[in-house]
């Protein structure tokens, strides 16, 4: 009896520890996904005594084309292909529709973002090592909003095609494995979601061998500029995300809820406010 417990223990032992049977990314050359991203998120601020909610509803379609594997780093070309945003505003004032693939004026900031590119290289840990194009394609974006009634807000639009946003949400998005082959890791980035400073630490492991599961924290703390408004937000929350992945370590499927609550600081007054969001994202292999 002593022995078989002591195989016991010992199996226990090992099994947390082994090495995962997928440790990242293994692309192929002239492989091509389809990514789409569906995300819902609904806004709660108490404004004067009283709730004020307004739900979001985005869709995002990106084409990934894998143009060269040299070693462990992958040249990826990403375009975008489709964008939709539908805003029902508070107290029914409304809703927002914002379509890549509509005509109405309103439609235009979708639509310059499809059929442009860009390239970056990644390694196996799907970290973003390299942006290309990226000031070549913000550039076409500024040129086809000229002369439309977007053109001077064209910088707050298009800020999330900064390198360093667009770096850090590429990594946010893409780098799920550990360096050192281990089932248990940390992940911490710091990015810009709605021109608002977000900080997020995952704590990650292996669920099982091809599925990551991550929770972690979330804290929004700086100034925010928007629609010629300044203003400052202080928010904390939690983030728990899992991701089901392929043999080649390509996720089939990854899922996110995020809650998070705080201040958001405007013109003098203080505004309690809740974001909840969920968001799913799938890669179809072409």
């Amino acid at each position: 009896m002593k022995l078989i417990m002591t195989l016991l223990v010992g199996a226990l032992t090992l099994l947390p520890t082994a090495k995962p049977k997928i440790d990242g990314y293994n692309f192929k050359k002239g492989e091509k996904y389809e990514l789409n991203v569906i995300m819902a998120q609904s806004i709660t601020q108490s404004v004067m005594g009283q709730e004020m909610l307004t739900k979001m509803n985005m869709e995002t379609t990106e084409l990934l084309e894998v143009v060269d594997v040299s070693g462990d780093v992958f040249t990826i070309k990403v375009t975008g292909k489709r964008r939709f945003l539908k805003m029902n505003m508070p107290n029914g004032m409304g809703e927002t529709i914002m379509n890549s693939e509509g005509s109405e004026a309103i439609d235009k900031p979708f639509s310059i973002m499809v059929n442009k590119s860009y390239s970056m290289k990644m390694n196996r840990q799907g970290k973003v090592l390299e942006l290309i194009g990226v000031d070549e394609m913000v550039e076409a974006m500024e040129q086809e909003l000229a002369g439309t009634q977007f053109a001077a807000q064209s910088g707050e639009l298009l800020a999330i095609y900064s390198e360093d946003n667009l770096k850090t949400t590429m990594n946010t998005q893409f780098e799920i494995y550990p360096e050192d082959g281990k089932r248990e890791w940390g992940i911490h980035n710091v990015t810009v979601v709605s021109n608002i400073p977000v900080d997020v630490s995952m704590d990650m492991s292996f669920k099982d061998d091809q599925t990551i599961y991550g929770e972690g924290t979330i804290s929004m703390d700086g100034d925010i500029s928007a629609m010629g408004m300044n203003m400052k937000a202080k928010m904390n929350g939690t983030q728990q995300s899992i991701f089901d992945l392929a043999s080649n370590g390509v996720p089939t499927k990854a899922q996110t809820i995020q809650e998070v609550s705080g201040d958001l600081d405007a013109m003098g007054q203080k505004i309690p406010m809740t974001i909840n969001t969920e968001a799913t994202t799938t890669y179809v292999k072409l």
